[in-house]
């Protein structure tokens, strides 16, 4: 809901600053709702299948960013482009009441009738038979005596004090940012490249989908892992990017 709000405030904008003020607060909201969105497809997958879920949104990604192009080449105005990408987002509304809260989340939250009942009701959508089942929190063996201690344990500060997790956080952070740079580095440099602006920009988003189906396969085959394709991966983007400084701008050979 916010997104819609804020893509079509962004339309009516009259001036620079509150364009920017509009856009800085659309990005913080759209990085958010994907994020919210991508837990909340994992966590309704098993273990085994959460590498196709979760790359599957990256897919239907990928279709957005090829369909933008072609919206834009017949709708030249950006305020127009706004609206028309924007205001469809006022149908999540819906969301409240079609899309089923995470198991999981209901889980940790002590709310463990609430997640019996959407998982009976997602065998019932699946036609299967659940076994009667009780669900509750496993006790965890890292679990602590002292309360406070447990609870500052399960947050964000917990992850900052605790050594081996902070380390992989700020990795990780780190390895995002740079991915996050050079991704939109190139899609939005996409008009800078010789030929037609719309038809490049939609062989970004086409070359996506390769992309995510590696991914995927990496993820669920069980003689790579994670660490390895992350870093495998990573090297050939460098090295790719480290190549492209070295072609002419004037297109000579």
């Amino acid at each position: 809901m916010l997104w819609a709000v804020l893509g079509t405030g962004v339309a009516f904008a009259q001036n620079f600053t509150t364009f920017t003020v509009l856009r800085g607060m659309l990005g913080a909201v759209e990085m958010g709702g994907f994020l919210a969105n991508y837990c909340l497809v994992c966590e309704w997958f098993d273990t085994r299948q959460r590498a196709w879920a979760g790359n599957a949104i990256y897919l239907v990604w990928a279709v957005g960013v090829m369909s933008l192009p072609g919206i834009a080449y017949f709708v030249r105005d950006w305020r127009h482009l706004e609206l028309i990408i924007s205001v469809p987002l006022l149908l999540f509304i819906f969301s409240f009441w079609l899309l089923p809260e995470s198991p999981h989340w209901l889980l940790t939250h002590n709310k463990a009738e609430e997640a019996e009942e959407l998982l009976r009701r997602a065998a019932t959508v699946s036609r299967l038979k659940l076994p009667p089942f009780k669900l509750k929190l496993p006790s965890s063996e890292y679990e602590e005596k002292d309360e406070k201690t447990s609870a500052w344990k399960q947050n964000m500060i917990g992850v900052i004090f605790t050594p081996y997790l902070r380390v992989y956080a700020v990795i990780l952070m780190l390895v995002w940012g740079i991915d996050s740079m050079v991704y939109y580095g190139l899609s939005l440099g996409t008009h800078t490249l010789a030929g037609n602006q719309y038809l490049n920009f939609f062989i970004s988003g086409a070359v996506e989908f390769p992309a995510y189906l590696t991914c995927m396969y990496c993820l669920n085959s069980q003689r790579f892992g994670r660490t390895k394709p992350t870093s495998l991966l990573h090297v050939i983007a460098g090295v790719s990017l480290l190549f492209i400084t070295v072609i002419p701008q004037d297109g000579s050979t």
